[in-house]
Order: C-alpha cells, then structure tokens, then sequence
C-alpha cells in the first residue's frame, strides 16, 4: 500500500517539476519497491540525466543492476561503465562489472578493470549515499583471485 500512495505523489511531483533529480531517483526506487523494474530503470537513468555527482552515480548504479537482474548485461555494462567513470573514487559499480564479466566467462576484462589500483581505493568518506560496504572489503579481490584461475585453466597451467 505504501508504494502505491509513494507512487501517486512521485508521479504528481515528477509532473510539476520536471527537472527534479531527486523526485525521479525516489520514483525509480518505488517502481523497484513495486517490481515494475523497467520503469525503475528508466526513472533512474532520467534522474542521472539531470544530475551529476553522487546523485547520477548512485542512479546509473541502481539502474545497471536492475538491467543485468533482467539479463541485459550489454546494457548494464554500459551505464555501470558510465557510473565507475562517473565516480572513480567508488567500487561499487566495479564489483557490479566485475560480477557481469566473471559470470559471462570473460576473466581478461576483470583483470583489465582491476587494474591501477582499484583493489585500494578506500571507502569514501564524503561520498556515503549507497555505500555498499563488501565492495571495499575483499570482494574484488575474490574477483581478481577468479578471473586469474580461470585464465589458468583455458592456457592449461595451474
């Protein structure tokens, strides 16, 4: 019922404020609350198209993980790209990438993205909306450790 009635006024505020990021960011959260996932996708990437920052990160994030929940992947690896460009000091976007590459079998393209020192980067501290606290504890770099093994075994070595 909540989601219903949040939904009725993000609606009414999407419709007299057009350009309101943050209106179009909570509606994309009640159609995830609804399931309706592709219309949460679109108000997410709507939002990220008014906005920059943290706001438009977190927004191209959410909106990528719900395309590879709906098996889009090529999609959701493009505005996961977008979102750990957008925010290089952030990791989530990264395991999300990492996550699609691991699963699609393409271990060269983990390690590519790995690279540079994006096992280190700390958690941000005046960056904090969706914080995802295991991005910055050791989940890359079990990403890392897979995509080695599995290249070890295409070449035959171990």
């Amino acid at each position: 019922m909540k989601w219903r009635r949040d939904l009725t006024a993000l609606l009414a505020a999407v419709g007299r404020r057009p350009r309101d990021a943050r209106a179009w960011f909570y509606l994309g959260e009640t159609y995830r609350g609804l399931q309706q996932l592709p219309r949460a996708i679109d108000a997410y990437l709507h939002c990220a198209s008014l906005c920059d920052g943290e706001q438009a990160y977190v927004a191209r994030l959410y909106a990528g993980c719900l395309m590879y929940s709906l098996r889009r992947e090529d999609e959701a690896v493009e505005v996961l790209t977008q979102a750990n460009t957008l925010r290089p000091q952030r990791r989530e976007a990264l395991l999300e990438l990492c996550t699609i590459h691991n699963a699609l079998e393409q271990p060269h393209l983990v390690l590519q993205l790995l690279g540079d020192g994006n096992l280190t980067r700390p958690i941000p501290r005046d960056d904090l909306e969706g914080i995802y606290p295991p991005a910055y504890s050791g989940e890359l770099d079990q990403h890392r450790r897979r995509a080695i093994t599995a290249l070890q075994l295409r070449s035959g070595s171990r």
